[in-house]
């Protein structure tokens, strides 16, 4: 049997014998479909890209646009005798009238430096150093009762004053025990 030759026109013949664009038909499939992956990643990153800059926006415009009343009741640096934001009370309440001196009367927020002063507050803070520095936890928080004596230690509690006995009264003086209560 004879090998069937596809007739081509005389055209088609020019172009591949002078170097057309036919002489690899293959290679214009490629172009295209390189074209088709090139237009679908620039949409990609354009809609990306556009959805991004709606968020960022979006997110800006709440932070700037605030419709909550916000009043700052006391600074860091101011030394207040007391201040007092009275705020409406919670509806929850309304069931529990029957044990009115159980429930608020007067809600609010109160702010105030008169609690302990400074050198108190110094004193807890050294108090609170020596003890802690005695055990400490393995994670999360160290705690440190000196009511009840509990101390975590690792992963568990221990009474400072059965687990140091006598030594307590070298950690600890009378004056601290007494700013204490």
């Amino acid at each position: 049997m004879s090998a069937l030759k596809r007739a081509t026109s005389k055209k088609a013949e020019e172009k591949s014998s002078s170097g057309g664009l036919l002489k690899d038909p293959g290679r214009l499939s490629v172009r295209k479909n390189k074209s088709k992956q090139a237009t679908w990643w620039k949409w990609l990153i354009i809609l990306t890209s556009t959805t991004f800059t709606a968020f960022c926006v979006v997110l800006l415009w709440d932070y700037l646009h605030e419709d909550d009343f916000k009043e700052v009741l006391a600074r860091q640096a101011d030394v207040l005798d007391r201040i007092f934001f009275e705020i409406p009370c919670s509806k929850d309440y309304e069931n529990y009238k029957r044990f009115a001196a159980c429930t608020p009367t007067k809600c609010g927020r109160a702010v105030t430096d008169a609690v302990v002063n400074r050198e108190e507050a110094e004193k807890m803070l050294r108090i609170a150093k020596k003890g802690l520095s005695l055990g400490g936890s393995d994670g999360g928080a160290s705690i440190l009762d000196l009511h009840s004596g509990a101390l975590s230690m690792g992963k568990q509690f221990v009474n400072i004053y059965r687990y140091f006995g006598e030594q307590i009264k070298d950690i600890f003086d009378k004056e601290d025990f007494a700013l204490y209560r």
